[in-house]
């Protein structure tokens, strides 16, 4: 992908007109005429952004696990202590905080437009 980024670009500036098939016909007639020391250096820069990848969606898996054990519990606790029985918390989804599902959570605590 590194290479394609790199080189889509310049073809794209020495062809403005050439439709995006044909642009990628272009990109891979020159991969395939570069060398393999050439092929190997962006191979390896391939590998060191999956290398990164890999450390960021660890750590952002990470962080969405610790806001969901904290959602939960706040949402336990919001249901446990009220006296309110048999009604939601303000701005909580009773079902879904439960299931993890970020989806959901982002859900629960968006705001809703002002309407005139």
């Amino acid at each position: 992908m590194i290479f394609v980024r790199e080189v889509r670009s310049r073809v794209t500036q020495e062809f403005p007109d050439m439709n995006a098939l044909d642009v990628m016909k272009e990109v891979g007639r020159r991969w395939q005429s570069i060398t393999d020391e050439d092929k190997n250096y962006y191979q390896a820069l391939a590998d060191k952004d999956k290398e990164r990848f890999k450390r960021e969606n660890q750590q952002y898996m990470k962080e969405l696990e610790q806001l969901d054990s904290r959602l939960k519990s706040s949402a336990a606790h919001d249901l446990a202590g009220d006296g309110d029985k048999g009604q939601q918390p303000s701005g909580q989804l009773g079902s879904g905080l439960a299931d993890g599902d970020p989806k959901v959570l982002i859900t629960a605590n968006a705001k809703k437009p002002d309407r005139k």
